[in-house]
């Protein structure tokens, strides 16, 4: 994948997943695609927290991996919080 191609997706996947007045929320959820689903970010503050919202929105039919990884993104960023992948 081309860095344009890996732009544009990142740039779309901000339109579906954003932080909005102390929300993070899933714009276009569900089978036809109508319906927001928010989590509040105070209930997503320490990483215990993140770790059981990421396992609950796996259980979602509509989220996918790259949805996944920008909601980890945006808590762990939002509270200050490291993530260390090795």
């Amino acid at each position: 994948m081309d860095i344009e191609a890996i732009l544009k997706e990142e740039e779309e996947l901000s339109k579906i997943v954003y932080i909005e007045d102390g929300f993070i929320i899933f714009k276009g959820c569900g089978v036809d695609h109508s319906f927001e689903y928010t989590i509040s970010l105070l209930r997503c503050s320490t990483h215990q927290a993140i770790l059981k919202w990421s396992y609950h929105l796996t259980e979602k039919t509509w989220i996918t991996i790259p949805m996944l990884n920008r909601f980890i993104i945006l808590a762990t960023q939002e509270h200050n919080l490291r993530i260390s992948l090795y």
